[in-house]
């Protein structure tokens, strides 16, 4: 289900291990696939920010590829993803911790700033990349050049 932020705090997550992660999803690949069943794998509900045209464009200086509205259905579609919402801002994200046990992420840091936890609830828990291939870049990169994508060890 696609959500809006304000409407997070009104899920019934009671008894629940909720875990929430974030990024641009923008060719959406099996290595995103694989991070999310990770993500999955630690917690009862995943919930997963997608990161808004405005804050790609914003943090990556490019437009993003995909629009917003298009990854967050392709995300919301997977089986390991319980709820999805548009991150506008930052501090969206931060709200959205609030109400999770868990942040995964595949580095301590966002969009280049140390991640920092203000809640004790929460905690961040990076699940990173595996080592086949670390970004929707490298795999493009690999496309361009005729390399053939290996299988996840």
């Amino acid at each position: 289900m696609i959500l809006k932020i304000e409407e997070l705090s009104k899920l019934n997550l009671a008894g629940k291990v909720v875990g929430v992660t974030s990024g641009c999803y923008d060719l959406l690949h099996f290595y995103h696939l694989h991070y999310f069943e990770r993500c999955r794998a630690e917690c009862d509900f995943l919930i997963v920010g997608v990161d808004s045209d405005q804050l790609l464009t914003h943090f990556k200086a490019k437009p993003a590829t995909i629009p917003e509205y298009h990854r967050a259905r392709m995300v919301e579609a997977l089986r390991c993803v319980d709820a999805v919402f548009t991150l506008r801002n930052l501090a969206q994200l931060e709200e959205a911790t609030k109400i999770a046990h868990k942040l995964f992420k595949n580095q301590p840091e966002l969009y280049g700033q140390p991640i920092v936890m203000d809640t004790a609830q929460c905690e961040l828990v990076v699940i990173p990349d595996i080592d086949e291939i670390t970004s929707t870049s490298g795999i493009i990169e690999k496309i361009r050049a005729g390399t053939k994508i290996p299988m996840p060890s």
